[in-house]
């Protein structure tokens, strides 16, 4: 499922935006509903760009946070974030080369970088500029902030070429994973593409059943065509269930739920009851809220306004 994700957006990105690799695109408004994504949100200026490594590595740059802050990273065809960009990562928040090499890249590489080794040819980076305030000055400034990036081959290191920046603000940038016989189109472009792991070889060969090998063309009949559509459906059914029935009530007779977490450090208690006549409907006093590294007591949050009185 990452593989065919991360294609999915790719193939958003070269297809609605019409970029090509190393190309930044940006938001110079927060994302709308036109950003189709896994797990967008309409809040932040997103950066999104992706890169490959097949000619060689691509030096990424990110200017010093002046202004507005600069947060994210570089993740590979996986969905796994290789390398981080912020005041907690490996540039501690400050400006920064970085040098994506290629699996089993040997050769030598320069002073002055970052180093990162990818697993994987294919990538993306995904940036978010954070302004300190949403006034216009200083969305202007983070948006300022974004101009600086530069992507590029280390081919080109000495006179890179300069960089394109695509505003996707109004366009629509369809990533979602389309669960049909596309789905396999797109996982068999990337099986073609990435090198196979030790850890992939027993997944290679439960898809080779279906017509999906390395450096072989994927040509399903129409009956296999049928099938692999019919699982993809049935996949994206047990999917939607899940999100629908999956953690524990917050409430009784609500829909509100709470994911379960497996590690005790991230779970969280909620301690309510009936509220006293005193206090104003709607509101409810959360006692102890557990996260890894935060703890918050005696906290009022007010419950969603769409809720029916009796479930309030």
């Amino acid at each position: 499922m990452p593989l065919v994700n991360t294609e999915a957006m790719r193939q958003a990105y070269l297809r609605d935006v019409g970029a090509t690799y190393n190309d930044i695109c940006y938001f110079s408004q927060p994302a709308d509903w036109r950003f189709q994504v896994t797990t967008p949100n309409a809040s932040t200026n997103y950066v999104y760009f992706n890169f490959n490594l097949t000619q060689g590595p691509v030096v990424i740059e990110v200017p010093e946070p002046v202004g507005a802050g600069l947060l994210g990273g570089m993740l590979d065809a996986w969905d796994v974030m290789i390398a981080g960009v912020g005041p907690a990562d490996v540039n501690s928040g400050k400006a920064a080369k970085y040098l994506l090499l290629p699996p089993g890249f040997d050769g030598e590489t320069p002073d002055g970088y970052i180093v990162v080794r990818f697993a994987t040819y294919n990538g993306y980076a995904l940036l978010r500029a954070i302004p300190v305030t949403k006034s216009q000055a200083d969305v202007a400034a983070a948006l300022t902030l974004v101009k600086k990036i530069r992507a590029y081959p280390l081919a080109q290191a000495e006179n890179p070429p300069q960089q394109r920046f695509i505003d996707m603000h109004g366009k629509t940038f369809n990533g979602i994973t389309t669960f049909d016989e596309r789905f396999f189109e797109s996982l068999n472009r990337m099986v073609q593409e990435e090198p196979v792991a030790q850890r992939d070889l027993l997944v290679m060969g439960a898809i080779k059943s279906i017509g999906i090998e390395k450096r072989k063309e994927f040509t399903p009949d129409d009956a296999t065509i049928r099938l692999l559509t019919h699982a993809a459906q049935e996949q994206l059914a047990v999917f939607v269930k899940g999100m629908r029935t999956f953690g524990e009530k917050w409430w009784t007779r609500s829909d509100l739920e709470a994911s379960r977490c497996p590690r005790r450090e991230d779970e969280f208690q909620l301690h309510h009851g009936r509220l006293p006549r005193r206090r104003r409907p709607g509101v409810v006093e959360l006692r102890r809220v557990r996260f890894p590294q935060a703890s918050w007591s005696r906290r009022k949050h007010r419950l969603p306004r769409h809720l029916p009185r009796r479930q309030r």
